[in-house]
């Protein structure tokens, strides 16, 4: 079984949403969290694809939470 690190699946999230693949990269952002909720790396990129998506709403939320971790 191939274990892959959080650091190199948050890079992929990063790639993902340069690639503007937002909904991929939301979605791998939020299994990290699962794994990590209070990562404040985490949080603010789940931030920043939230806000690009439009759901501004979130976005705010968790750069919140950003900001308290």
């Amino acid at each position: 079984m191939r274990v892959i690190s959080m650091e190199s699946q948050f890079e992929r999230a990063r790639t993902l949403t340069r690639e503007g693949k937002l909904a991929d990269a939301e979605a791998l952002l939020r299994q990290l969290l699962k794994r990590s909720p209070r990562e404040a790396v985490l949080l603010a990129e789940l931030a920043q694809v939230l806000a690009r998506m439009g759901r501004r709403e979130q976005a705010s939320f968790f750069a919140g939470q950003a900001g308290e971790s």
